[in-house]
């Protein structure tokens, strides 16, 4: 049996691109808002480079903002990067 190959649908591809645009731009205006979950999120996207470039300095700076608004997870992801180094 022979499996046909196919090319990814490059319409499909672009609206991807265009949807995680608008999730990146509603989340940094929530983060710049000051909302805690929000910055948390967007400190995940460049430390997995979601999106956008990985950049681990942008990251620890967006999970900092959330630490000090008191959010667990953002105190354990800064921890997790302090331990190794990461974006320090």
């Amino acid at each position: 049996m022979t499996m046909k190959k196919t090319m990814p649908d490059p319409r499909l591809a672009s609206r991807e691109t265009r949807a995680t645009r608008n999730v990146l731009r509603r989340l940094e205006r929530l983060a710049q808002a000051g909302e805690s979950a929000a910055q948390t999120s967007l400190g995940d996207c460049y430390w997995d480079g979601h999106g956008v470039p990985v950049d681990w300095t942008e990251a620890v700076s967006w999970y900092q903002r959330a630490a000090v608004a008191g959010d667990a997870e953002a105190q354990f992801r800064l921890a997790i990067a302090c331990w190794d180094g990461s974006g320090i």
